[in-house]
C-alpha cells in the first residue's frame, strides 16, 4: 500500500507589498525569512497590488489584492454611473469574490503582517479595510487560520471602516500589534485586545 505524501503547508502572505516602501517590503522580507527558518517546506504565495514585481524580487507566487477586469473610466453623466455601477461594477466584484475563494481554497493560513493596513485614512477600497474584509471572510470560509502581526492600526474615522476593521480582528486565530498606539486606537474603538501582545 502507497504510503500518502504529507500535503505541504500553504501560507499566503497579505499586504501593501511593492518593492518602493521600504517600510512595507522589510516587513515582507522579515516574515519570508521566519517562514523559511521555521516552515522551510510551506508554499509560500503574496496577496499585494503589484504581484510581478514581488513575485520577481521574491520568486514566490503573488495574487493581486484587486483586479480590474474592464479598463476604469467615470461617466460624466449620473444615470451611465448608475448603470456602470449596475452592470459592470457588481458582475466585477462578485468575479472578485470569486477569485478569492479560489486563490484561498488550499490554504492553510493567511498572514497579515505590520504595514499599517487597519486604517481608512485612504479610503476603503485598494488595500483598504473592504478588500482585508473580503480575504479575511474567504479565509475563514475555506477554513485557514487568519493571523494579524504586528500589525499598525490606524486612524479609523468612518462608521463603516470601523466596522470593516473589527470584523476582521474578531476572526482573528492570532492579533498582535507593531505599538502601543495601535492597540489603544482599539480600545478607543471598544474592541477587547487586552490580552493581545504588542
Amino acid at each position: 500500500m502507497k504510503k500518502r505524501e504529507k500535503k505541504r503547508p500553504e501560507i499566503a502572505i497579505f499586504g501593501n507589498f511593492d518593492t518602493t516602501n521600504f517600510g512595507n517590503d522589510s516587513t515582507l522580507k522579515a516574515v519570508l525569512y521566519h517562514l523559511r527558518r521555521f516552515q522551510p517546506d510551506a508554499e509560500v504565495t503574496c496577496i499585494c497590488p503589484w504581484p510581478n514585481a514581488i513575485t520577481a524580487a521574491h520568486n514566490i507566487r503573488a495574487f493581486p489584492i484587486s483586479e480590474d477586469f474592464v479598463k476604469s473610466w467615470v461617466p460624466q453623466n449620473s444615470a451611465t454611473r448608475v448603470l456602470r455601477r449596475i452592470f459592470i461594477g457588481l458582475p466585477s466584484e462578485a468575479i472578485r469574490w470569486g477569485k478569492t475563494f479560489l486563490s484561498l481554497r488550499n490554504t492553510d493560513m493567511l498572514i497579515v503582517p505590520g504595514t499599517g493596513l487597519l486604517t481608512d485614512a485612504y479610503g476603503l477600497l485598494g488595500w483598504g479595510p473592504f478588500s482585508l474584509f473580503k480575504w479575511s471572510l474567504m479565509a475563514k470560509v475555506c477554513r485557514c487560520k487568519l493571523a494579524f502581526v504586528s500589525t499598525g492600526v490606524g486612524p479609523i474615522n468612518g462608521t463603516l471602516g470601523r466596522f470593516l476593521v473589527k470584523s476582521v480582528l474578531s476572526w482573528a486565530d492570532f492579533r498582535s500589534y507593531r505599538d502601543n498606539s495601535s492597540k489603544q486606537c482599539l480600545l478607543d474603538l471598544g474592541f477587547a485586545v487586552e490580552s493581545d501582545p504588542v
